[in-house]
């Protein structure tokens, strides 16, 4: 259970003469500028009505890059543009990519992960970001596509994207409760093929399911070549997670992890292992202990937001990446460059390991009609 103090730290509001919140101009004197470009012209310094008690002050900024809501997708691949609410530092962010013309005219290349990760033969769906909330995906069909936040269809040549693509999914996965903690088998039930990379905190890489090909739904497991097929999820731990996964020819996809905790009657790697399954059979893996790893394991990774665990269209609650002391503490929000004006509140969150993270409540959202880049500055006060 997360416990939460408010503290509202300031009641501030910042004029300026470009208006964001409407997505127009009032004042044709003001141009979008990165920070950059600014940081000579603009102060960065809070008002010192502010900080009279203090004789100087720390910044730190934390930068967040956010899509427009023509170029981000939720959930795609489920069907169910709810499944990704939820705290915007948790999820999962992915892209789209395509074979190129060198890459089509192979006629094996396209059948093959591989081909799809080959920058010579292969390119990324230029600006487009998926957002998920955990893996899973059961078997379904996919006929409607890549559906944007503003309703647009990603289409290729005049037609709907449903077959020949690869999705790379993002995550850092933890957990943080006593329950959760232990030794996990990992697996993909995945049509058509999925390759999963972890690393942990020290750089060290394992590339846990290494299936390229075009199948039927399978359960994927870990490489039986010598690899550990248990993955220490002791509290607080983290691995930097990477699937790739390919779609082959239409019209069904499948794509869920599980896990399966160690424990007396699971010592050894499951017998469902590099077997077909179909959704007819899906009992068979629940009645073998596999459970679907849940949201709360899921991660942004680098410092990355969730834009479809708010409401979509706007922004309105961001998290510090750092734990300044809240005595003597104060932020400035700038969007695109420009300083952003709106009152806050601070949500002071600690979890059961007692992890402290710092939400910031806006007032005004951000509306994101746009790609924006989004700077939070903040002041820890020296007395």
């Amino acid at each position: 259970m997360v416990t939460m103090k408010t503290k509202l730290l300031k009641h501030n509001t910042l004029f300026i003469g470009l208006l964001l919140l409407n997505g127009c101009v009032q004042d044709q004197e003001f141009t979008l500028m990165n920070l950059d470009d600014l940081q000579d012209k603009i102060s960065i310094e809070p008002d010192s009505s502010d900080v009279p008690e203090y004789i100087g002050y720390n910044t730190v900024t934390d930068s967040y890059s956010i899509p427009g809501v023509e170029n981000a997708s939720c959930d795609p691949l489920t069907g169910n543009e709810n499944s990704s609410l939820g705290a915007n530092n948790k999820g999962i962010t992915g892209n789209i990519r395509l074979l190129n013309e060198k890459g089509l005219s192979n006629c094996g290349a396209r059948k093959n992960l591989y081909s799809y990760l080959d920058e010579e033969i292969s390119y990324k769906l230029s600006d487009f970001i998926i957002f998920m909330g955990n893996i899973n995906v059961p078997e379904r069909p996919f006929d409607e596509g890549f559906e944007s936040i503003d309703r647009s269809i990603i289409e290729i040549n005049g037609e709907r994207l449903v077959e020949w693509f690869n999705v790379n999914l993002d995550s850092k996965m933890s957990v943080s409760s006593d329950e959760l903690a232990g030794e996990y088998e990992l697996a993909i039930l995945s049509d058509d093929g999925s390759i999963l990379t972890l690393t942990n905190e020290d750089g060290q890489e394992v590339k846990y399911i290494d299936s390229p090909q075009v199948h039927a739904p399978k359960f994927l497991c870990g490489d039986d070549e010598g690899k550990q097929h248990f993955i220490d999820f002791s509290k607080g731990k983290t691995y930097k997670m990477k699937l790739n996964y390919f779609q082959g020819p239409r019209w069904h996809i499948a794509l869920q992890m599980y896990w399966r905790k160690k424990t007396p009657d699971h010592k050894k790697k499951s017998n469902l292992c590099g077997q077909t399954i179909w959704k007819q059979n899906i009992n068979r893996v629940t009645d073998d202990g596999w459970q679907i790893v849940p949201p709360e394991v899921f991660n942004m990774p680098e410092n990355g937001l969730n834009i479809c665990a708010n409401e979509r269209d706007h922004l309105n609650e961001l998290y510090l990446s750092n734990k300044p002391e809240t005595d003597g503490f104060s932020i400035k929000i700038k969007v695109n460059g420009i300083d952003f004006p709106t009152d806050y509140s601070i949500i002071e969150e600690i979890d059961e390991s007692n992890n402290v993270k710092y939400k910031i409540k806006l007032e005004n959202p951000i509306l994101l009609v746009q790609d924006v880049k989004v700077e939070i500055i903040y002041f820890t006060f020296i007395e």
